[in-house]
């Protein structure tokens, strides 16, 4: 029996900075298919002057991620503390 593997992706963009250079950065996110796809242009961020700190910004998915965590830090808070 051999079981089904599925591939995961995560991106690598090639960003130039100031030497000529590129500044690879890559994509914490890993998804069942290539995305962005080659070519496509896709939104950075980075603190100023510091190119080699540049991510992907996802803000539904943090927003997503932290609701999340709130909501279960409240109710282990709840549950711990006998109120839930």
């Amino acid at each position: 029996m051999s079981g089904r593997r599925t591939i995961m992706y995560s991106a690598i963009l090639l960003l130039p900075d100031q030497k000529g250079g590129f500044i690879e950065v890559r994509d914490p996110l890993y998804t069942p298919f290539p995305t962005p796809v080659i070519g496509e242009l896709v939104e950075i961020v980075h603190p100023e002057g510091y190119p080699e700190k540049a991510r992907i910004p996802y803000p539904v998915f943090r927003a997503m991620m932290y609701g999340a965590l709130g909501y279960a830090f409240v109710m282990i808070g709840l549950e711990i503390t006998g109120l839930g």
